[in-house]
């Protein structure tokens, strides 16, 4: 696929991923696609696997990078409140060692996805969405 990286070495700093393109998430782990438009999605796009979000909103390039201290978003269903990423980790139950192996998809304004978990309210697409960006979590 046109357009793939591999976050590997660049985790920390951020691997552009490219819409539409791929990027690989480790050397064994699962590919994170960004893709034009909405397809028929199998499941619900509840943003574990799947997450459809509004391009219009985005503002700037995806990168994929890991979270770092101070790092904040507006959870999907928050009705927009900020909630720091480290108080959503402790929420969910992700133990303090695999925090940094989650990915998170970014824009300038912010972060768009926790991937596996949860979308940021802000950049979801809705009804007004003319332009729809699906985020997918595929395990080879």
């Amino acid at each position: 696929m046109e357009g793939q990286a591999d976050a590997g070495a660049n985790w920390v700093i951020g691997v552009p991923l490219l819409i539409p393109g791929a990027v690989q998430l480790g050397e064994e782990g699962p590919r994170l696609l960004a893709l034009e438009g909405c397809g028929p999605v199998k499941g619900r796009a509840d943003g574990r696997s799947v997450l459809a979000v509004d391009a219009a909103r985005l503002g700037g390039p995806l990168t994929v990078r890991n979270w770092r201290p101070g790092d904040w978003f507006c959870p999907s269903g928050m009705r927009g409140h900020r909630k720091k990423l480290q108080d959503f980790f402790v929420d969910q139950k992700v133990p303090r060692k695999r925090r940094a192996e989650v990915p998170l998809v970014i824009v300038p304004a912010g972060i768009v996805w926790v991937v596996g978990y949860r979308g940021d309210e802000r950049f979801l697409a809705g009804k007004t969405t003319t332009r729809v960006v699906t985020l997918k979590l595929v395990k080879e």
